[in-house]
Protein backbone atom coordinates (compact mmCIF):
# COMPACT_ATOMS: atom_id res chain seq x y z
CA UNK A 1 0.00 0.00 0.00
CA UNK A 2 1.26 2.95 -0.86
CA UNK A 3 2.09 5.93 1.81
CA UNK A 4 -0.78 8.13 3.20
CA UNK A 5 1.66 10.85 3.75
CA UNK A 6 4.24 12.75 2.42
CA UNK A 7 7.48 13.54 4.53
CA UNK A 8 9.53 16.44 4.61
CA UNK A 9 12.52 17.27 5.93
CA UNK A 10 10.99 19.20 8.57
CA UNK A 11 7.15 18.65 8.16
CA UNK A 12 4.83 15.90 7.32
CA UNK A 13 1.72 16.25 4.89
CA UNK A 14 -0.92 13.71 5.85
CA UNK A 15 -3.28 13.23 2.89
CA UNK A 16 -5.78 10.62 2.69
CA UNK A 17 -8.80 12.24 3.26
CA UNK A 18 -7.97 15.00 0.86
CA UNK A 19 -8.68 15.12 -2.91
CA UNK A 20 -5.36 16.37 -4.29
CA UNK A 21 -2.40 15.63 -3.15
CA UNK A 22 1.42 16.52 -2.79
CA UNK A 23 2.64 16.84 -6.31
CA UNK A 24 6.41 18.36 -7.47
CA UNK A 25 4.66 21.05 -8.96
CA UNK A 26 3.07 22.65 -5.96
CA UNK A 27 6.23 21.70 -4.09
CA UNK A 28 8.09 23.61 -7.10
CA UNK A 29 5.93 26.67 -6.60
CA UNK A 30 6.08 26.83 -3.13
CA UNK A 31 10.10 27.01 -2.83
CA UNK A 32 10.32 29.13 -6.12
CA UNK A 33 7.85 31.53 -4.31
CA UNK A 34 9.63 31.64 -0.98
CA UNK A 35 13.16 32.28 -2.76
CA UNK A 36 11.62 35.19 -4.96
CA UNK A 37 10.14 36.36 -1.71
CA UNK A 38 12.89 36.43 0.32
CA UNK A 39 14.47 39.90 -0.26
CA UNK A 40 10.48 41.36 1.45
CA UNK A 41 10.45 39.16 4.11
CA UNK A 42 13.41 38.26 7.49
CA UNK A 43 14.35 34.86 7.13
CA UNK A 44 12.60 32.26 9.59
CA UNK A 45 15.52 30.87 10.97
CA UNK A 46 17.06 32.62 13.86
CA UNK A 47 13.63 34.69 13.78
CA UNK A 48 11.13 32.80 15.93
CA UNK A 49 10.22 34.17 19.34
CA UNK A 50 10.12 37.43 17.97
CA UNK A 51 6.48 39.07 16.76
CA UNK A 52 6.14 38.38 13.18
CA UNK A 53 5.55 41.67 10.93
CA UNK A 54 4.88 40.14 7.83
CA UNK A 55 2.10 38.60 7.31
CA UNK A 56 0.78 35.77 3.89
CA UNK A 57 -2.74 34.80 2.49
CA UNK A 58 -2.51 30.85 1.62
CA UNK A 59 -5.90 30.90 -0.75
CA UNK A 60 -7.01 27.44 -1.19
CA UNK A 61 -4.66 25.84 1.66
CA UNK A 62 -5.45 22.15 0.58
CA UNK A 63 -3.35 19.90 3.09
CA UNK A 64 -1.33 22.79 3.87
CA UNK A 65 1.55 22.48 2.30
CA UNK A 66 2.31 25.70 0.43
CA UNK A 67 1.47 27.60 3.88
CA UNK A 68 4.32 25.33 5.61
CA UNK A 69 6.98 25.62 2.87
CA UNK A 70 6.56 28.92 3.08
CA UNK A 71 6.75 29.47 7.12
CA UNK A 72 10.16 27.01 6.84
CA UNK A 73 11.82 29.78 4.99
CA UNK A 74 9.89 33.15 5.64
CA UNK A 75 9.26 34.79 8.76
CA UNK A 76 5.51 35.42 8.96
CA UNK A 77 1.97 34.91 10.07
CA UNK A 78 0.19 33.08 7.48
CA UNK A 79 -4.07 32.54 7.27
CA UNK A 80 -5.12 29.40 5.17
CA UNK A 81 -8.12 29.35 4.12
CA UNK A 82 -9.75 25.90 3.01
CA UNK A 83 -13.90 25.57 2.23
CA UNK A 84 -13.33 21.81 1.54
CA UNK A 85 -14.37 20.05 5.18
CA UNK A 86 -11.83 17.58 4.94
CA UNK A 87 -9.42 19.21 3.77
CA UNK A 88 -9.43 21.93 6.02
CA UNK A 89 -9.33 19.30 8.88
CA UNK A 90 -6.35 17.40 7.45
CA UNK A 91 -4.39 21.00 7.08
CA UNK A 92 -5.24 21.89 10.55
CA UNK A 93 -3.74 17.89 11.83
CA UNK A 94 -0.91 19.10 9.54
CA UNK A 95 -0.49 22.47 10.34
CA UNK A 96 -0.84 21.57 14.46
CA UNK A 97 1.76 19.06 14.15
CA UNK A 98 4.35 20.89 12.75
CA UNK A 99 7.21 23.33 14.75
CA UNK A 100 5.46 26.80 12.88
CA UNK A 101 1.89 26.21 13.99
CA UNK A 102 1.48 29.21 16.11
CA UNK A 103 2.68 31.55 13.12
CA UNK A 104 -0.52 29.81 10.68
CA UNK A 105 -3.87 29.64 11.27
CA UNK A 106 -5.91 27.42 9.14
CA UNK A 107 -9.68 28.98 8.30
CA UNK A 108 -12.61 26.58 7.21
CA UNK A 109 -14.36 29.42 5.47
CA UNK A 110 -14.83 30.43 1.57
CA UNK A 111 -12.23 32.73 0.75
CA UNK A 112 -15.57 34.91 -0.75
CA UNK A 113 -16.52 35.49 2.42
CA UNK A 114 -13.24 35.73 4.18
CA UNK A 115 -13.07 38.55 6.97
CA UNK A 116 -9.36 39.61 7.83
CA UNK A 117 -8.02 42.67 10.04
CA UNK A 118 -4.83 42.58 8.29
CA UNK A 119 -3.95 43.09 4.21
CA UNK A 120 -1.25 40.54 3.50
CA UNK A 121 2.43 41.30 1.94
CA UNK A 122 2.23 37.97 -0.13
CA UNK A 123 -1.22 36.23 -1.51
CA UNK A 124 -0.55 32.68 -2.69
CA UNK A 125 -2.48 30.57 -4.60
CA UNK A 126 -2.58 26.96 -6.37
CA UNK A 127 -6.14 27.20 -7.68
CA UNK A 128 -8.97 24.96 -9.22
CA UNK A 129 -7.98 25.74 -12.85
CA UNK A 130 -8.47 22.69 -14.65
CA UNK A 131 -11.58 23.56 -16.54
CA UNK A 132 -10.80 21.96 -19.82
CA UNK A 133 -9.88 18.28 -18.59
CA UNK A 134 -12.46 15.66 -17.68
CA UNK A 135 -14.32 16.24 -14.77
CA UNK A 136 -14.23 13.33 -11.57
CA UNK A 137 -17.53 12.19 -10.69
CA UNK A 138 -16.43 13.11 -7.37
CA UNK A 139 -17.94 16.28 -6.21
CA UNK A 140 -14.91 16.94 -3.69
CA UNK A 141 -12.25 16.49 -6.20
CA UNK A 142 -13.69 18.63 -8.85
CA UNK A 143 -13.73 21.59 -6.08
CA UNK A 144 -10.21 20.62 -5.42
CA UNK A 145 -9.42 20.01 -9.52
CA UNK A 146 -12.13 22.37 -11.53
CA UNK A 147 -13.04 25.95 -11.68
CA UNK A 148 -15.90 25.25 -10.00
CA UNK A 149 -15.70 27.61 -6.91
CA UNK A 150 -13.37 30.89 -8.65
CA UNK A 151 -12.51 32.40 -11.99
CA UNK A 152 -9.24 34.06 -12.67
CA UNK A 153 -10.90 37.66 -12.65
CA UNK A 154 -12.39 36.84 -8.79
CA UNK A 155 -8.79 35.90 -7.95
CA UNK A 156 -7.32 38.37 -9.08
CA UNK A 157 -9.97 40.99 -7.60
CA UNK A 158 -9.22 39.51 -4.22
CA UNK A 159 -6.03 39.53 -4.51
CA UNK A 160 -6.06 42.95 -5.08
CA UNK A 161 -7.80 43.28 -1.88
CA UNK A 162 -6.00 41.53 0.44
CA UNK A 163 -2.81 42.45 -0.38
CA UNK A 164 -1.01 45.54 1.05
CA UNK A 165 -0.02 48.49 -1.48
CA UNK A 166 3.10 47.03 -2.28
CA UNK A 167 1.70 43.13 -2.10
CA UNK A 168 2.47 40.27 -4.06
CA UNK A 169 0.26 37.57 -5.81
CA UNK A 170 2.01 33.94 -6.45
CA UNK A 171 -0.17 31.93 -8.72
CA UNK A 172 0.56 28.71 -10.38
CA UNK A 173 -1.03 27.74 -13.46
CA UNK A 174 -1.30 25.86 -15.94
CA UNK A 175 1.21 26.59 -18.77
CA UNK A 176 -1.63 27.57 -21.28
CA UNK A 177 -3.33 30.03 -19.48
CA UNK A 178 -0.16 32.35 -18.56
CA UNK A 179 -1.67 35.33 -20.85
CA UNK A 180 -5.49 35.17 -19.27
CA UNK A 181 -3.73 35.46 -16.05
CA UNK A 182 -1.54 38.36 -17.15
CA UNK A 183 -4.60 40.02 -18.88
CA UNK A 184 -6.81 39.83 -15.43
CA UNK A 185 -4.02 41.22 -13.49
CA UNK A 186 -4.30 44.64 -15.93
CA UNK A 187 -7.69 44.62 -14.95
CA UNK A 188 -6.92 44.32 -11.60
CA UNK A 189 -4.05 47.19 -11.58
CA UNK A 190 -1.18 44.43 -10.62
CA UNK A 191 2.02 43.51 -12.54
CA UNK A 192 3.93 40.73 -13.29
CA UNK A 193 7.07 40.65 -11.40
CA UNK A 194 8.52 37.07 -11.79
CA UNK A 195 7.55 33.94 -14.51
CA UNK A 196 8.83 31.14 -14.54
CA UNK A 197 7.66 28.27 -17.29
CA UNK A 198 7.87 24.89 -15.97
CA UNK A 199 8.63 21.17 -17.95
CA UNK A 200 9.48 18.55 -16.93
CA UNK A 201 12.92 17.92 -19.29
CA UNK A 202 14.06 19.89 -21.61
CA UNK A 203 12.72 17.80 -24.31
CA UNK A 204 8.85 18.67 -23.14
CA UNK A 205 6.90 21.39 -23.67
CA UNK A 206 6.16 23.77 -21.16
CA UNK A 207 2.99 22.56 -18.70
CA UNK A 208 3.33 25.30 -15.54
CA UNK A 209 3.91 28.54 -15.08
CA UNK A 210 4.69 30.30 -11.92
CA UNK A 211 3.80 33.73 -11.72
CA UNK A 212 4.33 36.61 -8.87
CA UNK A 213 2.25 40.03 -9.20
CA UNK A 214 2.71 43.07 -7.65
CA UNK A 215 0.93 46.11 -7.60
CA UNK A 216 4.24 48.07 -8.08
CA UNK A 217 5.39 48.37 -11.89
CA UNK A 218 8.67 47.05 -12.63
CA UNK A 219 10.83 44.77 -14.60
CA UNK A 220 9.58 41.11 -14.97
CA UNK A 221 12.52 38.33 -14.23
CA UNK A 222 12.09 35.38 -16.38
CA UNK A 223 13.09 31.98 -16.41
CA UNK A 224 12.65 28.15 -17.62
CA UNK A 225 12.39 25.46 -14.93
CA UNK A 226 13.32 22.41 -16.15
CA UNK A 227 12.73 19.36 -13.01
CA UNK A 228 14.83 16.31 -14.98
CA UNK A 229 17.70 16.24 -17.04
CA UNK A 230 19.19 12.51 -17.97
CA UNK A 231 16.81 11.04 -14.74
CA UNK A 232 18.19 13.03 -12.70
CA UNK A 233 17.17 16.82 -10.90
CA UNK A 234 18.41 19.44 -12.30
CA UNK A 235 21.15 21.74 -10.32
CA UNK A 236 18.28 24.44 -10.22
CA UNK A 237 14.94 22.21 -9.26
CA UNK A 238 17.62 20.82 -6.39
CA UNK A 239 18.86 23.98 -5.19
CA UNK A 240 15.20 25.22 -4.58
CA UNK A 241 13.85 22.16 -2.88
CA UNK A 242 17.39 21.25 -0.75
CA UNK A 243 15.46 22.71 1.89
CA UNK A 244 12.23 20.24 1.92
CA UNK A 245 13.14 17.33 0.31
CA UNK A 246 14.60 14.14 2.70
CA UNK A 247 17.15 13.37 -0.24
CA UNK A 248 18.78 16.31 -1.57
Amino acid sequence: MANTYFQFKEFTIHQERTAMKVCTDACLFGAWTAEQMADRFPDAKGNEGLPPGHSVLDIGAGTGLLSLMLARQLYAVIDAVELEENAFSQAQENVGASKWNQRISVHHADILDFKSFRRYELVISNPPFFENSLKSVYSHRNLAKHEAALDLQVLFRLAEAFTTADGCFALLLPAERVDDAIQNAHSAAMHLRNKAMVRQTEKHGYFRTMLIFSKEKGIAKEEEISIRREGNYTERFSALLQPYYLFL
